[in-house]
């Protein structure tokens, strides 16, 4: 047989379709490689959400980010379940997936710092051994560093309040907000230990104490009674007793506040709405440029108030506060049944609206409107509060006390809260309103640290679609009728022609 002559031209195109195949395939692998890679250390998601409810704020991602301290996250439930309760297409539903989405993101965002494990603790029931002073139930969280653990429990990733108009339900997650919080604090080399003065009868002011909590300040209680004010806290509460203080007490706190000559130290006071201020707490207000002063504010200007007028909308005055919370500072600021608040001290040379004493200087801080005005707390019917004086008043005042060593200033401060309604969980947690973005940024004046990353809760709510019954059988013909006959129509016309092809 005659041999074939070698094909030079087919062994070049040949090889080089070859190479270019081979080529192909490993630049596609080595693509695929260095995408994976970036996508672990720059997770991208696509939330399609209008509130991007699935994807984790700006703030949250970029402190998650630059850690550099290793946590675990222990989901005390089977992921099959916690995953499967996201799949039921309503509020509950969103809620899980959400925070399922949360969790997943932490990390792909952490770059490796943040491991998540589910363990059922049915099937595992040693998985909490570790911790024998906390209490635990199916759902919750256990948030861990080489420092501390922090319980995040189920219930607190969500919460839901009710309209007393309508009696519709509205959903949020707080899932982001406390699991961010969570891992900030067990990160965390130096909390902030804030103390609470207690052995009194004092306003109710415990949204307060979770907001300081959820921001990883040690929050512990101190009875001003049998000891000393701890030097260690950054700052101090005192919710108003409803008996005066002891001038012995009284020399507690302005030892505290002197800090040896060091001063650096603060204290906020909460005004009651049911008690008097004694004479020596007075005294010791007076001193700090700030008189509390009988009955409550009023609203008559209709635009000013949230439901009744003793809700007033106040305004936030001070330019640093408004710097510190930043666009939170835009939200409507309620300070129901407030205390008129007087200045003591005389405006100061400055002329900047600050009122001084001495090394003492009281600002406003938030304020009424001018359309304010003061009602007694035993007023009657015949009491028109439309007839009295309007004016703007004061309902929180701080005054700081500065002395420089050399060149750097030392100050302490004292914060005069008018109203413990404005710390209420009502307007606490709601993020329409502003008070909890104003109470993180007094705190963190007075704790002198740097601002936290602030995450507000998210609404959760399903858009449902409603229709008439004669748009149901419109649909119905259309979509059972309509489309099958058009698509059966359309085979058959391009069979008929298509076979004579």
């Amino acid at each position: 047989m005659e041999k074939k002559p070698f094909n030079k031209r087919r062994l070049k195109y040949g090889s080089l379709a070859t190479v270019i195949t081979v080529g192909f395939l490993a630049a596609l692998v080595l693509v695929n490689v260095i995408v994976s890679l970036l996508l672990e250390r720059f997770p991208l998601d696509i939330d399609l959400t209008p509130d991007k409810r699935f994807a984790l704020t700006e703030d949250s991602a970029a402190y998650i980010r630059d850690l550099s301290r290793d946590v675990s996250i222990t989901v005390l439930a089977a992921e099959s379940r916690f995953s499967a309760a996201g799949s039921q297409g309503n509020e509950i539903g969103d809620l899980y997936k959400q925070a399922y989405e949360v969790l997943q993101n932490y990390e792909r965002y952490s770059g490796g710092h943040i491991k998540v494990s589910f363990v059922d603790p049915v099937t595992n029931p040693t998985v909490t051994q570790a911790y024998p002073n906390e209490s635990f139930t199916a759902g919750d969280m256990i948030v861990e560093s080489d420092l501390r653990m922090k319980k995040v429990a189920l219930n607190s990733l969500f919460s839901y309040s009710q309209s007393q108009y309508d009696g519709s339900v509205t959903y949020r997650s707080e899932a982001e907000q406390n699991l961010t919080y969570a891992i900030m604090y067990v990160t965390d080399e130096n909390p902030v230990t804030v103390s609470v003065l207690t052995g009194f009868d004092t306003p109710d002011i415990s949204a307060y104490l979770e907001l300081l909590k959820a921001n990883n300040y040690e929050v512990v209680e101190q009875d001003l009674l049998t000891g000393d004010v701890d030097q260690e806290a950054a700052f101090v509460i005192l919710p108003q007793p409803s008996g005066d203080l002891s001038a012995e007490q009284v020399k507690k706190l302005e030892a505290y506040l002197d800090n040896d000559g060091n001063f650096g130290k603060g204290l906020v006071f909460v005004a009651s709405q049911t008690s008097p201020v004694g004479p020596v707490l007075k005294s010791f207000l007076a001193e700090w440029g700030v008189s509390v002063g009988d009955g409550f504010l009023y609203e008559t200007s209709d635009g000013n108030f949230l439901q009744n007028p003793f809700n007033m909308l106040n305004r936030i005055v001070d330019d640093t506060t408004v710097e510190a919370m930043g666009n939170a500072s835009a939200a409507p600021l309620l300070a129901p049944y407030a205390r008129p608040l007087e200045l003591v001290f005389g405006p100061s040379a400055s002329g900047d609206g600050t009122y001084a004493s001495g090394n003492r200087t009281a600002r406003i801080l938030t304020e009424s409107s001018d359309t304010a005005v003061v009602i007694p707390a035993d007023y009657g019917e015949d009491f028109d509060p439309y007839a009295q004086p309007q004016q703007s008043y004061p309902t929180m005042v701080l005054t700081s006390r500065m002395k420089y060593e050399g060149m750097t200033p030392m100050t302490s401060y004292v914060v005069t809260i008018s109203s413990p309604e404005m710390l209420s969980s009502t307007y606490m947690t709601y993020q329409m309103f502003s008070n909890s973005s104003l109470m993180a940024a007094v705190n963190e004046r007075l704790a002198a640290r740097k601002a936290q990353v602030t995450i507000l809760p998210l609404n959760i709510s399903v858009n449902s679609i409603t229709i008439t019954d004669a748009q149901v059988k419109t649909y119905m013909v259309i979509l059972v009728i309509l489309v099958p006959v058009a698509t059966l129509a359309a085979g058959v016309i391009i069979w008929l022609r298509r076979r004579h092809l």
